[in-house]
C-alpha cells in the first residue's frame, strides 16, 4: 500500500495485492487499484490498527500497558480531534 498526501485533504491510496494463487504456488503477478481518501479518516484507521498492534504486544507479553500509553503519546498529538475515538 502507497499513500501520497494530495491536495484539499485528500490522500491519494495505491492499494497492490499479490501473492499466493494456492497453498505451493506463488506468483509475482498482482492487481492493483487506487483510492482517493479523506486524510482525516485515513489517520484515523492507521491510529486504530496501531492501537490493535500494541495491544496484540501487550496480549503476547513483548510489552507493557504503560509502553504502550509512552510510544503512543506522539501518535495523539498528532491525530486531528475529529479522528480520535
Amino acid at each position: 500500500m502507497e499513500l501520497q498526501p494530495l491536495a484539499n485533504d485528500r490522500i491519494s491510496c495505491n492499494f497492490k495485492e499479490f501473492g499466493y494463487l494456492s497453498p505451493n504456488q506463488f506468483t509475482l503477478k498482482s492487481r492493483n487499484q487506487h483510492f482517493q481518501l479523506n486524510k482525516t479518516q485515513v489517520i484515523a484507521e492507521l491510529k486504530e490498527f496501531v492501537e490493535q498492534l500494541m495491544q496484540l504486544a501487550i496480549d503476547g507479553g513483548y510489552i507493557t500497558p504503560e509502553e504502550k500509553q509512552e510510544f503512543l503519546k506522539p501518535l495523539r498529538e498528532i491525530v486531528p480531534a475529529s479522528a480520535i475515538s
